[in-house]
């Protein structure tokens, strides 16, 4: 018997666990979720965004799997469902023998749901991602942004930079002597001292939740966008439900007009392999009246800084939103955020070269945000 895809049931959560046990054991960084109903995006009736898990099975034995996310999209002035080929795990990754597994998932997807895309994947390197391009489908990286607001706490937990015993030490003495925060607020300000000085005509007020208001934003933004998940009120608290007190809501306003929001964490992370301990600050989700992107990432960032993030970190690849965290201060760092389009969706976006630069992509959209709600104290 050859390998079959099927739904994940629960019938098959003690072979998704000696899956995964198989994959940790050969080096692999990631694993399946071991619970057949989706703790994020479950499946609900009326619901139209939502998770679905399918498995690639031989003789019992779990060999692979992969998360279909359904949504809706506004793409050049129409709604349409599209879906997300998130986190395809193929034993083939420390087992030659299963090295088939990866392109028969990819093309049960494909049957499935041939308007796909996927973001994130982790960097040209990947094997998805060269799967993925070989099968013709265009990409662009999605900018990382990032601003130091502490350099102290920065210096000591930056583990990306602390790569070597010399380098470690040279921070160390920089963080102790006060010397790194000088050398980094010099640094920050040459990006922030041209920029208009309207922040005491800005606001941000935490939200529990997105109203009427956020309905309002959406119908005079989107088609600012040549593509853009749907970001209508009803949507957002599926998204980020109030249920989950992680996540923080935040309505801008400008000279008391409400012009945009922004959904960020603030995570006390431990021991991560990039950040070390340090809070995180991270910009998840935004949209804006266009030209007010700039008042809405200095609103987002003035909160962090106020509640003791040490560091601002984000991805968004859309052209109007990148000036504007430079406006914030950000500087842009080395990326592997990863936007892949198939064919057809690269044709509603044709030219791609182009209409790339006006697709809104944020850490909001695939499972980005999970890696950071999980690394923390």
């Amino acid at each position: 018997m050859g390998t079959v895809i099927t739904p994940y049931t629960e019938d098959f959560v003690e072979a998704v666990k000696a899956f995964n046990g198989r994959l940790l054991a050969g080096g692999a960084a990631l694993t399946f979720p071991e619970s057949h109903i989706p703790a994020w995006l479950p499946k609900i009736d009326g619901r139209n965004i939502y998770h679905e898990y399918y498995l690639a099975v031989e003789d019992g034995a779990v060999r692979g799997a992969y998360i279909l996310k359904h949504q809706p999209f506004y793409i050049n002035g129409s709604t349409m469902p599209l879906a997300e080929y998130r986190l395809p795990l193929s034993e083939g990754q420390v087992d030659k023998q299963f090295a088939s597994v990866a392109v028969q998932m990819y093309l049960d997807a494909m049957r499935k749901q041939p308007q796909l895309y996927t973001v994130g994947i982790g960097g040209y390197q990947e094997a998805a991602a060269q799967m993925l391009i070989s099968a013709g489908w265009n990409t662009s990286l999605v900018p990382f942004y990032f601003r130091v607001l502490h350099p102290a706490r920065f210096l000591r937990n930056i583990v990306y930079l602390r790569t070597t015993p010399g380098r470690r030490l040279a921070m160390d003495a920089l963080a102790m002597s006060g010397l790194g925060a000088v050398a980094v607020h010099l640094y920050q300000a040459r990006k922030t001292r041209h920029r208009p000085r309207d922040t005491s005509a800005v606001a941000y007020h935490v939200e529990s939740g997105f109203g009427p208001w956020a309905d309002e934003i959406w119908q005079d933004a989107r088609d600012n966008y040549a593509m853009i998940a749907v970001r209508d009120a009803a949507i957002l608290n599926i998204l980020y439900p109030a249920s989950d007190p992680r996540w923080i809501r935040l309505k801008v306003t400008f000279e008391g007009r409400i012009v945009g929001w922004m959904v960020v964490l603030n995570v006390a992370m431990q021991g991560h392999n990039y950040f070390g301990n340090m809070r995180v600050g991270s910009l998840i989700d935004c949209l804006a009246l266009p030209g007010m992107e700039s008042k809405v990432t200095r609103a987002a960032t003035r909160y962090l800084k106020r509640n003791r993030a040490d560091i601002v970190v984000t991805n968004l690849s859309h052209r109007a939103w990148r000036p504007a965290l430079e406006s914030a201060g950000c500087y842009e760092g080395p990326s592997n955020f990863i936007f892949a389009a198939s064919k057809k969706v690269s044709a509603l976006l044709h030219p791609f070269d182009e209409k790339k630069e006006q697709v809104h992509m944020t850490r909001g959209d695939g499972g980005g945000p999970q890696n950071l709600l999980a690394a923390r104290k």
